[in-house]
C-alpha cells in the first residue's frame, strides 16, 4: 500500500513541508514503507491528486497535510472510494476540522 502525503506548503503561518517530508522519510526508513510527498501548486490541487489517486483504483494511504481547506478538497475527492484511507496532519492557522472532529 502506498502512503501519500499531499502537502500544501501556503496553509498556516509556518511551512510544514521539511517536517512532513522527515516523517514521510522516517516512515519510509523504519517501517518499510512506500511513501510520496506532493505539494500543491494552486488552489484545487490536492483535490486534483487526491482524485487522480483514488480513481486509479490502487489501494492508498492519503494524508492530506495542511489546513480545512486540503482536508476538505482530498476528503471530497476520496469520498465513497473503497481503495482510499485518508487521514490528516493538521499545518493550518485555525485547524477548525481538527478542534471540531479530533480527539482533543
Amino acid at each position: 500500500m502506498k502512503h501519500v502525503f499531499i502537502i500544501n506548503p501556503t496553509a498556516g503561518k509556518r511551512d510544514c513541508t521539511a517536517r512532513v517530508m522527515d516523517m514521510a522519510k522516517n516512515l519510509a526508513a523504519r517501517r518499510g514503507l512506500e511513501t510520496e510527498c506532493i505539494l500543491t501548486r494552486r488552489p484545487g490541487h490536492a483535490m486534483e491528486t487526491a482524485g487522480n489517486l483514488a480513481r486509479s483504483g490502487q489501494e492508498v494511504r492519503l494524508y492530506a497535510c495542511g489546513g480545512d481547506g486540503t482536508i476538505n478538497e482530498c476528503a471530497a475527492a476520496c469520498a465513497l472510494r473503497d481503495n482510499v484511507a485518508m487521514g490528516c496532519f493538521p499545518c493550518g492557522t485555525g485547524n477548525d476540522f481538527v478542534k471540531t472532529f479530533g480527539d482533543e
